[in-house]
């Protein structure tokens, strides 16, 4: 969903123009709260197991979208510190989700067509994050950087309404046995 191209075009000057961060502030912020991905690495197995597989989905797909929200209140005091927890509860969220839905789709896809589920979905995500950028940058100049986060914000918890609004989604425990050949 370009969110990732459009956030990315945003983050930056928001961090440095609306924080006051300093470059080597802002790297830092982003490498500390990246390893919020190693965490959901380590526990997504688990909360998949514990929770059930479409509730966290659900779970995972939201937490971008609130970290946005937090970002979008941050003020130049506390700017580091929230930046790596925001950062760190995206790419936990982002880590868990693409495990859970990666594996989903493997679950489902006979073997002979998981290379060609895989190419298309990956070129519908991946082919927006330009579109996004665009947005993102248009956006920003126009609206500010602030104002375009929370959009960014809205959009992102608006696309989890599908996940939860789909019953064999929200109820869904555990991954389907594998797909015929």
């Amino acid at each position: 969903m370009g969110l990732g191209g459009a956030l990315g075009a945003v983050l930056t000057a928001y961090a440095l123009r609306d924080l006051k961060l300093s470059p080597g502030e802002l790297g830092l912020a982003l490498t500390v709260g990246n390893c919020g991905a190693l965490l959901g690495a380590t526990v997504s197995s688990r909360l998949i197991r514990t929770a059930g597989l479409g509730p966290v989905l659900i779970a995972a797909k939201s937490m971008s979208g609130t970290a946005v929200i937090i970002l979008a209140t941050a003020d130049p005091a506390r700017a580091v510190p929230t930046l790596i927890a925001t950062t760190g509860i995206m790419a936990c969220g982002i880590t868990v989700y693409n495990i859970g839905q990666v594996s989903l789709r493997q679950a489902i896809t006979p073997t002979g067509m998981q290379a060609r589920m895989n190419a298309s979905v990956r070129f519908a995500i991946w082919g927006t994050l330009p579109i996004g950028a665009l947005a993102g940058g248009y956006l920003g100049s126009a609206l500010g950087t602030r104002p375009t986060l929370w959009l960014i914000a809205a959009i992102g918890l608006l696309s989890c309404l599908p996940l939860v609004l789909t019953k064999d989604v929200r109820t869904l425990r555990e991954f389907p046995a594998q797909a015929a050949e």
